[in-house]
């Protein structure tokens, strides 16, 4: 099941943009997404944000690199990276850290492609239970579009509305560099 939602998601990635060839995969997880960039003649680097739990499979694809902190991460020459693509992670990152790194690893007119649940990062944002004080869908727009401050909007919304397979929690997030 969650190969064929990161499969779909990297499908959509590919259709929107098609040029982009250097790609930051960050929170790659087991590797599912570094494959398939690579099907697609891309030049992905796999980034992992924590260490895996026990038990999790952690592999190492075709010379790919797979690294434990995307913030701290040495990554030259910086501004040089076509996109950063980032599927279920940003809710577990520091969301100011995380777009200025972005902004940092991304030429000029780079692409910033976000699948996130939209509503428990905010939520986890504001340090809150995301069982119990879970924000409403407005409240967590609100909070999110505060945070990419060097990116332009280009897409937004439900996965479903984009082809990606969906989670009823799951939204897209595209920007460009500016």
């Amino acid at each position: 099941m969650l190969k064929k939602k990161v499969k779909s998601a990297v499908n959509c990635f590919c259709r929107m943009f098609p040029d982009a060839k250097n790609i930051i995969d960050v929170g790659c997880r087991e590797g599912y997404s570094i494959e398939y960039f690579l099907k697609k003649d891309k030049n992905p680097l796999g980034i992992e944000i924590k260490m895996p739990k026990k038990g999790y499979p952690r592999i190492d694809v075709r010379g790919c690199v797979v690294v434990d902190d995307f913030l701290g991460i040495n990554i030259t020459p910086t501004g040089t990276k076509d996109a950063v693509f980032s599927r279920h992670s940003i809710e577990h990152m520091d969301t100011k850290a995380f777009f200025k790194r972005c902004s940092e690893v991304l030429k000029p007119g780079g692409i910033l492609f976000i699948v996130f649940p939209l509503q428990q990062w905010a939520t986890l944002n504001r340090g809150l239970d995301d069982e119990k004080e879970m924000l409403s869908i407005e409240d967590s727009m609100s909070d999110f579009f505060k945070e990419p401050k060097d990116f332009k909007t280009t897409h937004f919304g439900k996965t479903s509305e984009f082809g990606i397979k969906p989670m009823d929690i799951d939204y897209l997030w595209v920007g460009e560099k500016i």
